[in-house]
């Protein structure tokens, strides 16, 4: 896949079922999953405390609002609840975002 296979796996899994499995922890973690607001609290919950000092969790659809398969765009709403001075947000085209957060 893009010739990226020694530096990315690609694992294709729930983000509860790669928590139980995964035990590392990370310098970089992008989160974009199923878009709502319990969807993005959960990622955060079982993934900032793999997230290593200085590390950065990247976070996708910051700004985008509206509805997506059966519910609602949460990930603005909780981008507000966890952002801090420490998080930059990033618009792009059509309103999604990415919203960049150092743990330190």
């Amino acid at each position: 896949m893009l010739g990226l296979s020694p530096w990315i796996t690609l694992y294709l899994l729930t983000t509860k079922q790669f928590a139980q499995t995964a035990h590392k922890r990370y310098d970089y973690i992008y989160i974009d999953g199923d878009h709502s607001y319990e969807g993005v609290a959960l990622d955060y919950a079982l993934f900032w405390k793999r997230l290593k000092k200085h590390g950065f969790m990247v976070f996708h659809d910051v700004i985008a609002k509206g509805s997506v398969g059966e519910g609602i765009f949460g990930v603005s709403r909780f981008w507000k609840k966890i952002s801090s001075k420490n998080a930059i947000t990033f618009p792009f085209p059509k309103d999604s975002g990415l919203g960049i957060m150092q743990k330190l």
